[in-house]
This record gives structure tokens, C-alpha cells and sequence, in this order.
């Protein structure tokens, strides 16, 4: 179905930046995972959670909208709810689903 895939590691917190390579790369797909996961890292530091897991998604969501990328998936934090669940565009209300 895809041709190749290209993982990226990087900040989501420069939405111009992040943007200017959504657009360079034009991908079909973006499987977005980048988070703050350990609670007391969070607790620790919640401005950087903020921006990492709110504001960060905020921008890969609207890149991804402004470059009309066909399909989104949000990865969320499985030990916030003892399982896998995804966010997909797919999902016509956005509703949480299982993942695995």
C-alpha cells in the first residue's frame, strides 16, 4: 500500500519548521507518538509536557491539515489507560479505539 516509510525523530514544538518538512516530504500518512510519557517527569516539568504534548500536537495536527496529508493516527499513552488506544482520522468522531 506504501512505498517506503521515514521515521522521524525530532521536536514538534517548532510548528514552521515541522511544517516546512511535512511539506518537503509530502508523506500519504503521519503516525504521530512524540510525547512526554512518565507521569513524574510530567509532575516534574509540566510547562515542557504542555508544550511537548499539547501544543506539539496541536502542531503536527494542523501541519498535517495544511499540507492535506490523506491519513493521521495519534498515538496515546497506554499507561494513562492500562491499554494501546489511537486517534485515527478514520474515525469519524474522532472517538478513542484500541489499537492492539
Amino acid at each position: 500500500m506504501y512505498n517506503a516509510v521515514e521515521i522521524i525523530l525530532g521536536g514538534v514544538e517548532d510548528k514552521l519548521t515541522l511544517n516546512n518538512y511535512i511539506k518537503k516530504i509530502n508523506p500519504d500518512i503521519i503516525i504521530h507518538a512524540a510525547a512526554i510519557k512518565q507521569v513524574d517527569t510530567a509532575e516534574y516539568n509540566p510547562t515542557e509536557c504542555i508544550k511537548t504534548n499539547i501544543n506539539g500536537a496541536q502542531n503536527v495536527i494542523e501541519s498535517a491539515l495544511e499540507n492535506q496529508v490523506e491519513k493521521y493516527e495519534q498515538g496515546l499513552n497506554g499507561k494513562l489507560f492500562k491499554k494501546r488506544l489511537v486517534y485515527s482520522s478514520d474515525d469519524k468522531k474522532f472517538e478513542v479505539r484500541e489499537f492492539f
